[in-house]
């Protein structure tokens, strides 16, 4: 699959931006696409809202795990509020622990 923004079919106008927009988007249902049935099977194991609820964890605990626990840094990466954040993590029983490294004096 060739990457929608690097495409020089797409030409530079004033319209270029909508244009590279809609050609991500298209390229954004294709991969997802290809991941559920990869990932879930045909026919699908889980329902949509299922599977919807773990992809959405694993980006939340693999940004966490990014950003080393902080909330505030996942919440501003993720463009939501630290709230929804908070929600989230709580809503999918996400464990955020610091750990404490010996540092000399």
């Amino acid at each position: 699959m060739r990457n929608p923004l690097n495409d020089p079919a797409i030409p530079l106008n004033p319209h270029a931006a909508s244009l590279r927009e809609a050609a991500l988007r298209r390229y954004f249902d294709h991969a997802a696409y290809n991941f559920f049935l990869k990932y879930n099977g045909e026919p699908p194991h889980l329902s949509l809202h299922d599977f919807l609820t773990l992809f959405e964890r694993a980006v939340v605990y693999e940004t966490l795990i990014r950003t080393h626990g902080s909330q505030k840094e996942t919440a501003e990466y993720l463009k939501v509020k630290k709230q929804t954040l908070n929600w989230k993590v709580k809503k999918q029983h996400i464990l955020i622990t610091k750990q404490i490294s010996k540092q000399s004096i």
